[in-house]
């Protein structure tokens, strides 16, 4: 047989111990390679991971925030967005106290930080915060957002501590199944907003001035999620997929 008149070869020979895949295509993000082997960091995606969280192991990196009476943070196997468990909030059934979880760590090069968490709610009446206390060393900036769950509307706290609505409405995801994922992110060394993200809504809030004030607390970082309870009802909040980051666009 002539070399004109011979079948090329495809492929690697048969006793070769790696194959070509030909059914498949190659991937060139790693970001979507970890979030296919099962990383909980698979909705913003933006900034470098410094931290983050599923509740697998507990309760152990997280200060319990309870103010009033009937509250408590538990862990629970009822609902989680991954893996099996989340962090189950008790409202309470005192009006007005906060109840969540928090986190401190030292602060990173002066860059600009993000914290996301998310939640799942029934609840018609309990105001969701997510927030950021960074402490510089000689001032503490407060930058965080509200979802306001009677008025369907994200919001954001200003630099004289009044919180300010942003349109149009917004609405959680009201299953139990369904975690709703919130991210603030802000600049370290100013306090200033950056961005911050509601399920599909992304807002730029550039250069806007968070609440700022003097402390001599030590560099750090204080990122946590409450619930605020409005109700002589307890309610259950569920929080799940906890993620700080550094290096946010």
């Amino acid at each position: 047989m002539g070399i004109k008149d011979r079948v090329l070869e495809r492929g690697l020979p048969d006793w070769y111990e790696r194959r070509r895949a030909v059914n498949t295509v190659a991937m060139n993000d790693m970001g979507e390679l970890a979030a296919r082997l099962g990383s909980i960091n698979t909705y913003d995606r933006r900034g470098d991971t410094l931290f983050q969280d599923s509740f697998e192991d507990g309760l152990p990196h997280w200060i319990s925030v309870v103010d009033g009476a009937g509250q408590a943070v538990n862990l629970s196997a009822t609902y989680a967005r991954n893996g099996a468990y989340s962090a189950e909030l008790v409202t309470g059934t005192q009006i007005g106290p906060e109840v969540g979880v928090q986190r401190y760590q030292p602060l990173q090069s002066a860059n600009k930080v993000g914290s996301e968490m998310s939640f799942s709610s029934l609840a018609t009446d309990v105001p969701i915060i997510l927030y950021l206390n960074i402490y510089t060393g000689s001032t503490l900036y407060t930058p965080r957002i509200r979802w306001n769950a009677v008025a369907n509307t994200l919001q954001y706290l200003d630099s004289s501590g009044a919180w300010v609505s942003l349109s149009p409405t917004v609405t959680k995801v009201a299953d139990y199944t369904a975690f709703n994922t919130v991210k603030v992110v802000a600049n370290q060394s100013d306090g200033k907003y950056s961005y911050i993200v509601f399920n599909s809504r992304a807002i730029d809030l550039a250069g806007i001035a968070s609440q700022g004030g003097a402390s001599l607390l030590s560099p750090s970082l204080l990122t946590g999620l409450t619930a605020v309870n409005q109700s002589a009802n307890s309610r259950l909040i569920y929080i799940d997929d906890a993620i700080i980051t550094q290096n946010e666009p």
